[in-house]
């Protein structure tokens, strides 16, 4: 005997079930643009106190060129949404610990808020040492895919005071290689949990990098 409700029943799930899944995916979005609305991604830079060293496999050509690409790619304002802290944060027990080595010399410690869209903005520190004549240059993204596996790729571009970092237009033109100043570079990605501290090393520096909530 055939069944005649069959196609009502099809028909009810169908009215059913697309209004639920709207809703399901309507909440996950609105979830996932909340999170964000409320992260931040705290980061300190810090420099090794000893004779620098060269890094054949981070500070090449190709990871500098890649680092600029990433750096200008970003289509949001410079800068936007990052800010200094100096007595504050999740990372200052690991400020004042390094703060007291002899081995090591924090740059500098900021935040970046974390927009509803998820894209954070790239930021440039030019930071001046006292007795020091030439500005360090410091170019820092993070590429943020949101909540709920937190995945971040983070480029920095790090000139000493020795040296003036390349621009993207600077990039073209030709000069000497021994006057050519070579950014130390830390190209990274990597899955975050909420609140773990993250650390990326170089040979030369260091960064220390948490996701976290704003309060």
């Amino acid at each position: 005997m055939q069944r005649k409700h069959r196609p009502f029943v099809s028909m009810w799930l169908r009215r059913t079930l697309g209004p639920g899944f709207f809703v399901a995916f309507y909440a996950a979005g609105v979830s996932v643009s909340w999170a964000n609305e409320h992260l931040k991604v705290e980061y300190l830079i810090f420099t090794h106190q000893g004779p620098f060293q060269s890094s054949p496999k981070q500070d090449t050509r190709h990871n500098h060129l890649l680092a600029l690409d990433e750096l200008s790619s970003v289509d949001t304002d410079f800068g936007k949404g990052h800010s200094l802290l100096s007595d504050s944060g999740v990372l200052k027990a690991h400020k004042t610990q390094l703060s007291a080595s002899p081995f090591y010399r924090v740059t500098l410690h900021a935040q970046a808020a974390i927009p509803i869209s998820g894209e954070i903005s790239p930021v440039r520190f030019r930071v001046k040492r006292k007795g020091v004549a030439k500005a360090s240059d410091i170019r820092i993204v993070f590429q943020y895919n949101g909540a709920p596996s937190h995945p971040v790729t983070t480029s920095v571009l790090y000139t000493p005071p020795s040296g003036e970092a390349l621009t993207p237009e600077e990039t073209a033109p030709s000069q000497p290689q021994e006057t050519r100043p070579v950014p130390w570079i830390i190209r990274d990605s990597r899955r975050l949990a909420l609140g773990e501290v993250q650390y990326l090393v170089h040979p030369n520096f260091g960064m220390l990098f948490v996701l976290a909530e704003q309060r």
